[in-house]
């Protein structure tokens, strides 16, 4: 059997709302999708990696540590209330090997950092 690695260009890419993500009331799931659907902002995301050259094939969009929305809500203002998109593996466990964004961990980043481009750029000293 080839290395997972191996076979990402066999595979379309997937990006999915983790099951913890379910309530209406969650302010982060709403600024995520800024008046769209989920699937409108899924395509979004996807578009966006695609169009800087990201080919990994499954990811799923969560809360900090997986978080459900009623877990986010309580922690408002911390950093896991966030949304992230998040390198899996076929199993749907994160993938950590994944070097897909430019940072410390760049196996996930922030819903907007997709948006605005800077998941995709190194940061210079300067900026942290």
């Amino acid at each position: 059997m080839k290395p997972y690695e191996d076979q990402m260009q066999e595979h379309t890419m997937t990006i999915r709302r983790s099951d913890n993500i379910d309530a209406e009331n969650c302010e982060k799931c709403k600024n995520c999708r800024a008046g769209r659907s989920w699937d409108e902002t899924i395509a979004e995301l996807e578009n966006q990696l695609r169009a800087h050259g990201v080919i990994w094939p499954d990811f799923v969009i969560m809360h900090g540590k997986n978080l459900s929305c009623d877990e986010a809500l309580e922690s408002r203002g911390k950093k896991d209330a966030g949304l992230y998109v998040v390198a899996t593996d076929k199993q749907g466990n994160e993938a950590k090997s994944a070097n897909i964004f430019a940072r410390k961990d760049p196996h996930y980043v922030g819903v907007s950092s997709i948006r605005n481009g800077s998941a995709f750029r190194k940061r210079s000293r300067k900026e942290g």
